[in-house]
């Protein structure tokens, strides 16, 4: 998301060299003439072993909000502790992988002329990912064409005086519940949200600052950034080909 001087984004390393490798590739670009235009650049991490999250978009909560259906809310994302593994995946598995998440809408057929086998091995690889969870479905709804206003996205830094299991439990449960990407460890939070109206957007703040009050939980005052979605340059689907390509070390060209 780019817009009124804040750019956000999200993606997924190895370890702590690689994310240190791009802020000093950050650095290093803006050097001389181009090191008046430097922007600040401030990184989150939340280790896979030390965090919780939803890690896949809910976008639910936020559509029933939205159309306001008399109908019961759907269940909100939990944000949960997952097992890192080591994926046991041939190179073969991995080509289709790749292919899936780039191009996951479509068939067996093009994907076995892509990556060069049988339809039918296509097929099995493709169930055998999807049953043992290394890929899932999700829908994300395009908000930009439905005259939403705002992207907020909220970074809070937590008391180690609290422990992390009552944080999760008197945190105020709409704006929570309303967040379509969550990350949470015991010191650090993220909440993302797509919000159709500005009023919507000061409900969910006076929530938090009313928590923010009452627990004393926060060591300094959330960082939100707000984008005006009408102004702003925003991602509009989710690419995780180049993400997985670097999980997988392939040595497949983007």
């Amino acid at each position: 998301m780019i817009g009124g001087g804040n750019v956000a984004f999200y993606t997924a390393l190895r370890d702590a060299t690689e994310l240190e490798g791009f802020i000093q590739k950050h650095n290093s670009f803006f050097t001389s003439q181009r090191r008046s235009s430097k922007a600040k650049l401030d990184t989150v991490m939340f280790p896979y072993r030390m965090s919780r999250g939803t890690y896949t978009t809910n976008f639910a909560p936020t559509v029933h909000r939205f159309f306001q259906l008399d109908v019961p809310q759907p269940k909100s994302q939990v944000s949960k502790h997952h097992d890192v593994i080591s994926p046991d995946l041939s190179d073969t598995a991995k080509r289709t992988l790749i292919a899936m998440v780039e191009n996951p809408n479509a068939s067996d057929r093009e994907m076995a002329e892509k990556v060069k086998l049988s339809r039918q091995a296509v097929t099995r690889i493709r169930n055998k990912l999807v049953d043992e969870e290394y890929v899932t479905k999700v829908c994300v709804p395009r908000l930009y064409k439905w005259g939403f206003e705002i992207y907020a996205v909220t970074h809070s830094r937590f008391s180690m005086e609290v422990a992390w299991e009552s944080r999760l439990k008197t945190q105020p449960k709409r704006p929570i519940d309303l967040s379509f990407l969550t990350l949470s460890k015991a010191d650090e939070g993220v909440t993302n949200h797509m919000i159709s109206r500005y009023q919507e957007y000061a409900e969910n703040l006076e929530d938090m600052l009313a928590w923010y009050h009452k627990s004393r939980i926060f060591d300094e005052s959330p960082r939100i950034n707000v984008f005006s979605l009408e102004r702003c340059t925003e991602l509009r689907v989710f690419d995780f080909a180049p993400v997985v390509k670097n999980l997988l070390s392939t040595k497949q060209k983007s």
